[in-house]
């Protein structure tokens, strides 16, 4: 939940991924990126449920930022390669360009991409 859209780095989602998921009143973020990181997945292993973060408005993200989501990812693999997070990535149809684009290929290929209009329309549901 960042105001600043357009400065919005890695660190926040991860710092939002540390305040939904921890069960202490006092949450403490590592600066130490190794054991941050490692901190972080065990708060995704711990969980009971499925894990999940809505990045809403993500035409508004820089490369670098879609690049360290995906290795965010990653992170989230347990040992038999099962994903503990899934992130939805909401935006505007730039995004979709975006992620299309040579330089974005890291992510796009690894996104399923559905137009929420089309979906709808589909399901019979007035858009």
């Amino acid at each position: 939940m960042a105001i600043e859209k357009h400065n919005i780095k890695l660190a926040t989602f991860i710092a939002a991924l540390f305040y939904d998921l921890s069960t202490q009143k006092q949450v403490r973020i590592p600066t130490q990126i190794e054991k941050r990181d490692r901190e972080l997945y065990e708060l995704v292993k711990k969980s009971k449920r499925p894990v999940a973060l809505l990045v809403d408005e993500t035409h508004d993200l820089n490369g670098h930022t879609l690049t360290g989501l995906k290795r965010l990812l990653e992170l989230a693999e347990d040992d038999s390669g099962r994903r503990r997070l899934s992130i939805v990535l909401a935006g505007h149809p730039k995004l979709c360009n975006d992620l299309r684009r040579p330089t974005m290929e890291e992510i796009g290929y690894r996104t399923d991409i559905f137009e929420l209009q089309e979906k709808m329309q589909s399901a019979g549901l007035p858009v």
